[in-house]
């Protein structure tokens, strides 16, 4: 039942946010590129997988989402987050400056552990800070599951509660760039000792996004607010 309630929680995020639905519709592209490929070829011939052969746009495209979504090797048990780094790829045609993240752990026999950092650590804290709610969970390992706990006490130097912590993923998972976000909006919260929901919901219903991957004119609420009334109509 347990594992039944976290992969739920996995649908309901690839349904309701931004990221989700982006991840449906690369796979779905994939698929469709990887299909035409496919009936192309000589039928009496082998057929090398992977599938290399992508046009630009194909590739550049999954170059990004391979970034945006980072990994999700696991590491069983860790001392503390020692860094935090944002690195510009510097081979994505257009996008070298579209930043990776790494995190660079230390791990209970003293040695240093890193891994990326993306969409996949942040879907994997958001089901895991529900799930604990609802089950003992004490059998999951520390990353990914509970990335978003570490990169926000380092960064905030303050906990978060779990409900706030939580709000912050969700928010984060409408960009393209979850991660990014998310560690951007946490900066935005660094002098706010005395976080509460309703500070943190009137700071997201007004947040601009703002930047290289979200520069928009509209803030949250406004964009919500006309998405609601295209869909009345």
């Amino acid at each position: 039942l347990q594992v039944l309630y976290h992969e739920l929680i996995h649908f309901l995020h690839d349904l309701s946010t931004g990221f989700g639905l982006w991840n449906y519709s690369h796979f779905c592209h994939e698929l469709t590129h990887s299909v035409g490929y496919l009936y192309r070829q000589d039928r009496n011939q082998n057929i090398k997988i992977p599938i290399i052969d992508l046009t630009p746009i194909n590739r550049i495209n999954r170059d990004l989402f391979s970034i945006y979504s980072g990994n999700g090797d696991q590491i069983d048990s860790v001392k503390n987050l020692l860094l935090i780094e944002l690195i510009s790829n510097g081979i994505i045609e257009k996008f070298t400056d579209v930043p990776y993240i790494q995190l660079t752990y230390l791990d209970n026999s003293r040695k240093h552990v890193t891994r990326d950092f993306g969409a996949i650590a942040l879907l994997e804290s958001a089901a895991n800070l529900i799930e604990s709610h609802i089950f003992d969970v004490t059998n999951l390992p520390d990353y990914p599951y509970n990335s978003c706990r570490h990169v926000s006490d380092k960064i905030l130097g303050y906990r978060l509660s779990d409900e706030l912590l939580y709000i912050t993923i969700e928010f984060s998972l409408y960009s393209t760039h979850p991660a990014l976000f998310f560690i951007d909006l946490l900066k935005q919260l660094i002098s706010l000792k005395e976080l509460n929901r309703s500070t943190l919901l009137a700071i997201i219903e007004n947040y601009k996004f703002e930047g290289k991957l979200f520069s928009c004119s509209q803030n949250y609420k406004s964009m919500l607010q006309k998405s609601s009334n295209r869909a009345k109509k």
